[in-house]
């Protein structure tokens, strides 16, 4: 009994996927022609011979911005513009996309008045790793 236990701690170490996620990540936006977009890049994680990185999941998540439009008692106006941080104003996620393992960047189209959040992992044969921070950012 000994021995099927020590088998199966031994198997379960041995076929553990990666546990380093990718690190740096940096997320900038840009226009063309009108048309906003952010681009991702991050450090690659070093792969090994045994279990080579095979790719890279890019999860975008997204959510509206509240705008909040106020005039004070001096005439003066007021705008402010929140993030959806609390429950009733969800962040949801939007998509996940594979990137293979020779890149470490990602192009993504975004919207106006949208707030963005964005990971990135890698994946081997043996599973997929743990995120890498989240980068959050809107276009106005």
């Amino acid at each position: 009994m000994k021995v099927l236990y020590f088998l199966a701690l031994v198997v379960l170490c041995i076929a553990a996927p990666i546990d380093t996620p990718p690190k740096n990540l940096k997320v900038t936006v840009h226009q063309e022609n009108g048309i906003p977009y952010f681009v991702a890049k991050w450090d690659k994680v070093e792969s090994s011979d045994d279990d080579p990185i095979l790719g890279y999941d890019v999860l975008v998540n997204y959510g509206k911005l509240y705008v909040n439009f106020e005039t004070k008692e001096d005439g003066s106006k007021v705008t402010e513009v929140f993030a959806p941080t609390k429950p009733e104003k969800p962040i949801t996620k939007l998509a996940e996309f594979d990137v293979p393992a020779s890149s470490n960047e990602y192009i993504y189209k975004i919207e106006k008045g949208v707030v963005y959040q964005v990971a990135v992992r890698c994946y081997t044969a043996k599973g997929r790793g743990p995120l890498s921070e989240y980068a959050m950012f809107s276009f106005l």
